[in-house]
């Protein structure tokens, strides 16, 4: 079950204004933005070697026929600035759904800022 809505949040910068920072959910179209996002976060994790995922795979697997995946992403004005992916799991032992966080991930310059609790709360509303 996808969410919709786009959530907003009040973030301040370290040069202390405020800024609002908008999780949208992640569209086709985004596609492009999210291999980057990839690789950054691979690059982060000195892993820019495993990245084997490309924009028609993403396109394929997270918006095809039957998405394997869900994401969003965070931006701060038009600036993309991070981004979450995760999937629905299930508890046989409790027999309930749940959600397995596969990624979340803020680009460097603005951690520290609250861009990764808002896309955390954006995924406690969606489980």
């Amino acid at each position: 079950m996808r969410a919709r809505s786009a959530g907003l949040a009040r973030l301040s910068r370290r040069s202390d204004m405020a800024v609002e920072v908008r999780i949208e959910v992640a569209t086709v179209r985004d596609a492009p933005l999210l291999l980057s996002l990839i690789r950054a976060l691979a690059a982060y994790e000195r892993m820019s070697d495993d990245v084997v995922a490309t924009e028609t795979r993403l396109r394929d697997t997270l918006f095809g026929l039957t998405p394997c995946a869900e994401a969003v992403i965070a931006r701060v004005e038009r600036e993309a600035v991070g981004f979450a992916l995760w999937f629905q799991s299930y508890s046989t032992f409790l027999a309930q759904p749940g959600l397995y966080l596969e990624d979340l991930f803020v680009l460097p310059d603005w951690r520290g800022r609250g861009v990764g609790a808002a896309l955390l709360r954006h995924l406690a509303r969606v489980a």
